[in-house]
């Protein structure tokens, strides 16, 4: 097999969990190419662009927290690929990179010997005006002036509406974002395997405000209207557009799904309450979950 390795290298520690990875590959007489989203040579790191090389790899050693997974999976759907991740984690809540550094060695001898199963996570197709980007999480329509409210409009289809909302934004989540952000702001959180989005708005004006699980099969359109402020557009926590009043954020299921390698089963209920019921974590291990 051949791997990519793909990692921010913006920290020692993450580095030194590559030099663990590539021993291990080499041991192995496993071929690998290391991938970033950073510019050639952070911190001394010598590596390819991610684009460059994704289309000869068999899988993605992602090596990061979940932000890093997310990226990963943003360029590879955006390429035309379905290239399965394989996860290292190296953040705090690991929901998406659940592969412990001092596992990898023997995990990843299940993965070159096909000991595997690949699970399919939904991805949404996002396109405003002439840009379209892919979200794994969420997809969320933000105010751009900090202390003024938007009013975003929500159409399933074109000409459906089916909600209006005095907010701060409008958040649409797939399964796996369910208990990321949208969770945060008050979404439902969906198990994995369902086929459907959550919808929530983000600090509404009203006292009838809840949130909606919707099938994944419609399309999605946020606008601001006409008279409203102009407002963010957001992709799994990157801010890709400025967004003004009248203008259609269309969201779809994307054709593509993102791949998962699991070489061990878990349980998704039991990983909510142990990775989720966090409330005296120290600071400085969020900070790094943020990362």
């Amino acid at each position: 097999m051949h791997f990519i390795i793909y990692s921010g290298f913006d920290r020692d520690a993450d580095i030194d969990v590559v030099k663990q990875i590539q021993k291990s590959l080499d041991n192995k007489k496993a071929t690998y190419s290391l991938a970033s989203y950073r510019e050639s040579g952070f911190l001394g790191m010598t590596y390819n662009r991610f684009s460059d090389v994704v289309g000869d790899a068999d899988a993605v050693i992602v090596v990061g927290g979940d932000g890093t997974v997310l990226r990963a999976a943003e360029r590879i759907t955006a390429a035309g690929l379905e290239t399965p991740i394989f996860a290292v984690n190296r953040g705090q809540c690991g929901f998406l990179a659940d592969t412990e550094p001092e596992d990898f060695d023997k995990e990843i001898d299940k993965v070159i010997s096909g000991e595997y199963e690949l699970e399919k996570r939904t991805a949404l197709e996002v396109t405003y005006g002439d840009k379209k980007c892919y979200s794994l999480n969420e997809v969320v329509v933000y105010k751009k002036e900090i202390t003024r409210p938007v009013v975003i409009e929500v159409f399933i289809g074109r000409d459906t509406i089916l909600g209006a909302a005095k907010a701060d934004g409008v958040c649409l989540a797939t399964p796996t974002g369910s208990t990321a952000y949208s969770m945060s702001a008050g979404g439902s959180i969906l198990s994995p395997d369902v086929h459907a989005v959550s919808l929530c708005t983000i600090c509404a004006h009203t006292l009838v405000n809840k949130p909606l699980v919707l099938s994944d099969e419609h399309t999605f359109s946020l606008r601001l209207a006409k008279s409203s402020l102009e407002g963010l557009l957001m992709v799994d926590g990157d801010v890709k557009a400025e967004v003004t009043g009248g203008t259609a954020v269309v969201v779809k299921k994307a054709d593509l799904t993102v791949n998962f390698i699991k070489t061990r089963h878990y349980d998704f209920y039991k990983r909510l309450v142990t990775k989720l019921t966090r409330w005296a974590t120290p600071a400085e291990d969020l900070q790094n979950d943020i990362e």
